[in-house]
């Protein structure tokens, strides 16, 4: 792990959050760390959300714990022990409803005079080594937990949808990050933001989208080229079968055409035709994500040469 002399920083975490729902939050956070895992990085993703649905997206729900062993190392400085290779190079942090009991364990613990918000740095220091990439999947809400995170991580990626709910949703993450960084985490930086789902006809309304939020952001803070299509049967076949995008494609490539299997006792799972278009989103769109963050490292370590 590449160390930057702040205690309060993993360089290798980056936080994906908006402070609304159903923003592809989710579904961006397990694909990016599923796809960079696939290219040889060692990643750690972890789920701070209390509906948990990182595991059942990585297909894990199965060996999840609902958030428990977090809660209890966040809690009581317990060793934290990841799920072990849920695919190759990847481990899993499991959120769940016991990972919603934390706000309440961070209020009581405030309101006994503890120093919290570094409880996340704390318990997520000792793994940071053994990963290149650690991916944060943050609850839309819950500002006490979007401390916690915005306090150990370097970076933050904001998806977003083309509509003002969601901006301003964005907005509410900079307001939080704005507060951070003048208090416990002044090195904490947003890498960029991601639109989608978007339709792929609705090119005019991706464009007022990035008219809206270069206005809002300035140029200081890039909206990837990439986004993502609105492929609602492909996402539910995605999320019900815990597969990633990619591997949906493959099992979508795999599978008889419908018109073989029509009037067959076993027909198997259907598939979207939007599949192979899918899974090239999420492509792309990993590729300028862990591009920019290579490079943002990259500079990272010039400047510690440096100094």
């Amino acid at each position: 792990m590449l160390s930057i002399g702040v205690a309060n920083v993993i360089p290798s975490a980056l936080m994906v959050s908006n402070g609304k729902g159903g923003v592809l939050k989710t579904s961006l956070a397990a694909n990016l760390a599923g796809l960079a895992a696939a290219s040889g990085w060692r990643v750690l993703a972890v789920d701070l959300d209390p509906q948990g649905n990182l595991a059942g997206d990585l297909g894990a729900l199965d060996r999840s714990d609902g958030g428990a062993a977090l809660l209890r190392s966040l809690a009581e400085q317990a060793p934290l022990e990841p799920l072990r290779s849920i695919r190759p190079n990847l481990d899993l942090v499991a959120g769940g409803p016991r990972t919603g009991d934390l706000t309440g364990e961070l209020s009581r613990a405030a309101m006994a005079g503890k120093v919290v918000h570094g409880w996340l740095e704390r318990t997520l220091v000792p793994l940071a080594g053994a990963y290149d990439l650690m991916v944060f999947d943050c609850p839309p809400g819950e500002a006490l937990i979007h401390t916690l995170a915005l306090t150990a991580a370097h970076y933050v990626l904001i998806p977003t949808q083309p509509d003002l709910a969601s901006i301003h949703g964005l907005g509410a993450v900079f307001g939080r990050l704005l507060e951070v960084r003048s208090s416990t985490n002044p090195h904490i930086e947003v890498l960029g933001v991601v639109v989608g789902p978007v339709g792929t006809t609705s090119t005019a309304i991706v464009r007022d989208t990035r008219a809206t939020l270069a206005d809002i952001l300035g140029e200081a803070v890039p909206v990837f080229d990439p986004t993502i299509r609105l492929a609602q049967a492909a996402a539910v076949h995605c999320r019900e079968r815990g597969l990633l995008a990619h591997e949906y494609e493959a099992a979508a490539g795999a599978a008889a055409p419908w018109w073989q299997r029509r009037g067959s006792a076993e027909r198997g799972p259907s598939f979207s035709s939007a599949a192979a278009g899918l899974a090239e989103d999420y492509h792309r769109l990993a590729d300028a994500i862990l591009g920019a963050f290579s490079a943002r490292q990259h500079e990272l370590a010039a400047t510690v040469g440096v100094a």
